[in-house]
C-alpha cells in the first residue's frame, strides 16, 4: 500500500505547476481569463478589532476596498 501512495505521489508531481500562457492558451477567454488582481495584506490588528465592540471611537478603517 506504501510503494503505491508513493507511486501516486511521484505521477501527480507532473501536475505541480502548469505554466499561466498555457492555461490561457486552452481558454476560450485567453487574455481575458485572469482580468483581476486580489491583494491580502495580514497585518496583526487584533487590538483594533476588539476596540470595535467597545463604546470608544476605534481608528481602525479599511479604505481602498472596491468592486469595478
Amino acid at each position: 500500500m506504501m510503494k503505491h501512495i508513493q507511486e501516486q505521489s511521484i505521477a501527480s508531481h507532473v501536475y505541480d505547476t502548469y505554466p499561466l500562457y498555457e492555461i490561457q492558451g486552452l481558454s476560450e477567454l485567453k487574455q481575458d481569463l485572469i482580468h483581476h488582481i486580489l491583494i491580502f495584506e495580514n497585518y496583526p490588528v487584533e487590538e483594533q478589532i476588539e476596540q470595535l465592540g467597545s463604546s470608544e471611537a476605534s481608528s481602525f478603517t479599511i479604505t481602498g476596498a472596491g468592486v469595478r
